[in-house]
């Protein structure tokens, strides 16, 4: 997996199950999504504003169909 570059600290990570995607909840409240290749490439897929404060937990579906994250207020987003 490459080095990538996040545009804040991030607090969690998780990595869908079938797909070469890696999500992360940042301390800024984003969540972002990172497509990445065995030859060192990536691109930011996306990225969602989920909260005001930091995204403390990430979590996807068995099959990875849902996303679920929680943040610093406690809230399920």
């Amino acid at each position: 997996m490459p080095d990538i570059t996040l545009d804040a600290q991030p607090f969690d990570l998780a990595f869908h199950p079938t797909t070469s995607t890696v999500y992360a909840g940042l301390l800024s409240g984003l969540v972002q999504a990172v497509s990445y290749d065995h030859a060192g490439h990536y691109e930011h897929t996306f990225s969602l504003k989920l909260s005001n404060r930091s995204i403390r937990s990430i979590s996807l579906t068995e099959d990875g169909a849902h996303m679920y994250a929680v943040g610093k207020g406690k809230a399920l987003l």
